[in-house]
């Protein structure tokens, strides 16, 4: 079992109320090492690891690696050095053959937390939502972090530093 488990699209869509997003498309969660075999994951072709450590290997599933070291800088997503790896993480995943795709952390809550209220924002997902969809994960206890997360990301056009990216992640993720 993958802690903090959950298909995003599903997820806004219900928050939403309607669905803005498609389903089965985007994943997140905590660490995959624990799961025995690939009919354990969910049907994705890529998964993206932002933990520091490797991954299980699973031969039908295209692994890529964008560490960020786990400490809650990263909700500084004003930081220069957390705004690098969010870029290389979007541009990491901004090819069709990443998806259906997983990201993942330990815990699966706030490196994932952050990278996720990214792609929300990038694709036009009011905040009230993307706070809604982050305070799902256990061991979240309010919405403080990820709120300074989306103050720093603040126009996720001028964060991201290749614009085509963007535009395939709406092309990607919403509906």
């Amino acid at each position: 079992m993958i802690q903090n488990f959950r298909d995003v699209g599903e997820t806004v869509n219900i928050l939403f109320g309607k669905e803005i997003m498609p389903e089965k498309m985007l994943y997140r969660g905590g660490s995959i090492n624990q799961l025995f075999d690939e009919s354990e994951l969910p049907p994705v072709r890529a998964i993206l690891n932002i933990r520091t450590g490797a991954d299980k290997i699973f031969s039908t599933v295209r692994a890529i690696h964008v560490p960020a070291v786990n400490s809650v800088e990263n909700y500084n997503t004003a930081n220069g050095k957390v705004k690098n790896w969010a870029n290389k993480a979007i541009k990491s995943i901004a090819a069709i053959e990443a998806y259906p795709l997983l990201i993942h952390c330990t815990a699966g809550k706030d490196r994932t937390g952050v990278l996720v209220a990214l792609l929300l924002s990038c694709i036009g997902v009011e905040k009230e939502i993307i706070i809604e969809e982050y305070l799902q994960s256990e061991g979240i206890e309010n919405s403080n972090d990820i709120e300074a997360a989306l103050l720093g990301i603040a126009n996720p056009l001028a964060y991201i530093h290749d614009c085509s990216a963007v535009e395939f992640l709406k092309t990607q993720l919403r509906k």
